[in-house]
């Protein structure tokens, strides 16, 4: 997770998010690795525990194992050496331990360096007759220059009113001050120093700390049918198994997530409201194993959010066409002409498809920024389109109003209600009268005007998140939808076109069935499986060029479905989309356009989409059925 050199002689605790601290900003302890003192005590009161400052953290190492308190809930904790990480058994809390060099200690001050002149010496008057008091003796004006260290003299005179012994004291007294402000290094024994701080992510190119990867490491997500026995193979699953969990690190505040069991009883209510509780990232690696996920997805799926925020732009904003202008990479394939407002909302849905919002998660500066430059450049009547009046036009407002309004429903952040209604409400005015959408809205356009299914799901897709956010959303409007969707269907409903009038395809096919899925068709509806069996038959993703504007949104229909048809969809689609992830200079973790939307909208259209199809296992919760997970199960 962080940055860090295998010969660091110190280790440092992560733990709970970027830039939170997890214990009071007191003075951190140092124990020394000859100590035998046992663990602190704890109580069994979960609440308790969780109401009173983190207990000290006593730190013990076996050379396999750093024993340690949870800095959340205080339980003991047990992280092996090659992993460098572990989550709480009690809390789930995640965790993290990075090697650091301690620095150095301060050199010494000099010590300073008495110069003694050589006094000019008068000749004395002779002693009075009678005087014992012998003649000092008379100056030597040729005797050298004394190679010894100069040593201060104090001369004594027997009219003066000070006696020998107090000079003496004095001096000495001088001496010793000056000896008592000099600092010496000491040898420092070994330590393993605590704290609560989240590294900067690792850029390509740093080094990685290298551990020796037992033959018994285990993995919290599902391994896919490798090779574990080759030592090469086992180390890349080691790697990406780190990344993933960088996705489950979680903040302190217990006000930014609901509490787990209170999540875990709601996900069984079917409640719209409910629709993104699957993305706690307590949760997220328990609905990976239900759902269908691997170690190797979320890893890809980490990757991918790790490139959109390097290719992220200074003001916060994303540009399908200038993403290189900012990060001096060599990332080929940019989009065609396109607005910021389209790219900056398709670079924050995979963001906050993967749990992470403005307020929580390893990405929350980089949501933070992009709500942001979203929420400044939206006009007064909730328009987001931006520049591109046209194409992409409304698919760009569409796309931002999913963004506004899951970030509202995420968090419950008032600030965003108003932009997110206000962002509808376009969406709303624009409806033509066949009940669709298309790239400019009624209201600039005179006469009747012919809707079309592309634009038509986007739009579809914001009212659904509006609709789970509690905004206001009329039925006459998703009325509407449904008759436009009954007038380019064919077959039962299982095929659909772009257009009225025009032949059906595999990709207007996905995106038609999954609009009436959210419209309210049940999973017994003919026209619904006759669909999904004719999009695996007819355009399975085995065959042919990735394109990721079908599959977005067949993965989608697939999983709410479930069964035997979404393993088969899903087991060709998360395979294809890892192995076509480019792992090597800049453009690691991205992906590069392949067919069909994919060409027009670039590198950064083409890895938003990837990530949000690897991320469905939790992005969304599956209509036909309820994830069965039990209340105090996490993660």
């Amino acid at each position: 997770m962080g940055r860090g050199k295998s010969s660091s002689s110190s280790l440092r605790i992560q733990f709970a998010g970027k830039n939170q601290p997890a214990i009071p900003p007191d003075p951190l302890p140092v124990w020394s690795l000859e100590s035998t003192d046992p663990l602190p005590a704890h109580d069994d009161a979960l609440e308790d525990r969780l109401a009173e400052p983190p207990p000290p953290l006593r730190p013990v190492l076996d050379g396999e194992t750093w024993g340690c308190s949870c800095p959340n809930c205080g339980a003991p904790l047990a992280i092996r050496a090659y992993l460098a990480r572990v989550d709480c058994w009690l809390c789930g809390t995640a965790v993290a331990v990075e090697h650091v060099t301690p620095p150095p200690r301060p050199a010494p001050p000099p010590q300073p360096r008495r110069t003694v002149r050589p006094e000019s010496r008068r000749p004395r008057a002779p002693a009075p007759a009678g005087s014992s008091k012998p003649h000092s003796a008379p100056a030597r004006r040729d005797r050298p220059a004394p190679t010894r260290r100069p040593v201060v003299v104090a001369s004594y005179d027997s009219g003066s009113f000070l006696a020998p012994w107090l000079i003496s004291l004095i001096i000495h007294i001088v001496l010793l001050t000056l000896l008592g402000l000099l600092q010496f290094p000491e040898p420092q024994p070994p330590a393993i120093t605590l704290s609560a701080l989240v590294a900067e992510p690792r850029r390509e190119g740093d080094q990685e700390p290298k551990f020796e990867v037992p033959p018994d490491a285990e993995f919290d997500l599902p391994v896919p049918n490798v090779d574990l026995s080759n030592p090469q193979t086992r180390r890349m699953m080691v790697r990406a198994d780190q990344e993933a969990r960088r996705l489950r690190l979680i903040d302190q505040d217990p006000a930014v997530l609901e509490p787990l069991p209170k999540v875990a009883s709601r996900l069984q209510s079917h409640d719209r409201s409910a629709m993104l509780l699957s993305r706690d990232p307590r949760l997220r690696a328990e609905i990976i194993k239900k759902e269908g996920g691997t170690t190797l997805t979320e890893a890809a799926v980490a990757r991918g959010l790790d490139w959109l925020r390097r290719h992220q732009h200074s003001n916060g904003s994303w540009s399908p066409t200038e993403f290189r202008r900012d990060a001096h990479c060599s990332c080929s394939t940019p989009g065609g002409p396109s607005s910021r407002h389209v790219g900056t909302a398709l670079a924050l849905l995979p963001f906050l498809g993967a749990g992470q919002t403005h307020l929580q998660g390893y990405y929350r500066d980089t949501v933070a920024r992009g709500l942001k430059w979203l929420l400044d450049h939206q006009k007064p009547n909730g328009d987001l389109r931006g520049s591109s009046q046209r194409l992409p036009g409304m698919y760009g407002q569409g796309q931002a109003a999913i963004v506004l309004c899951e970030a509202y429903l995420m968090t419950g952040d008032e600030a965003l209600r108003g932009p997110a209604q206000k962002a509808i409400d376009f969406i709303l005015k624009a409806q033509y009268e066949d009940g669709g959408w298309r790239y400019v809205p009624r209201q600039e356009l005179r006469g009747r005007h012919a809707s079309d299914t592309s634009v038509v799901g986007w739009q579809l897709m914001a009212l659904q998140s509006a609709i789970a956010a509690e905004l206001h959303v009329p039925d006459a409007a998703l009325e509407a939808a449904s008759h436009y969707l009954d007038s380019v269907q064919s077959r039962g409903g299982s095929r659909y076109a772009y257009m009225r009038g025009h032949s059906p395809s595999p990709a207007m096919t996905a995106e038609g069935l999954l609009c009436r899925i959210y419209l309210g068709w049940q999973k017994d509806r003919p026209g619904l499986r006759e669909g999904l069996d004719y999009l695996l038959e007819e355009a399975s993703p085995r065959r042919g060029s990735i394109n990721i504007y079908y599959w977005y949104y067949a993965t989608q229909a697939f999983h709410h479905y479930g069964g035997s048809r979404w393993r088969r969809w899903n087991g060709a689609v998360r395979d294809r989309l890892v192995a076509a992830q480019a792992r090597k200079g800049h453009e690691a973790g991205s992906w590069v356009p392949q067919a069909g939307h994919d060409g027009g909208g670039g590198r950064l259209y083409m890895t938003a989409l990837a990530i949000c199809t690897l991320e469905v296992y939790y992005r969304h919760l599956p209509i036909f059925r309820a994830l069965d997970l039990e209340p105090g199960e996490s993660p």
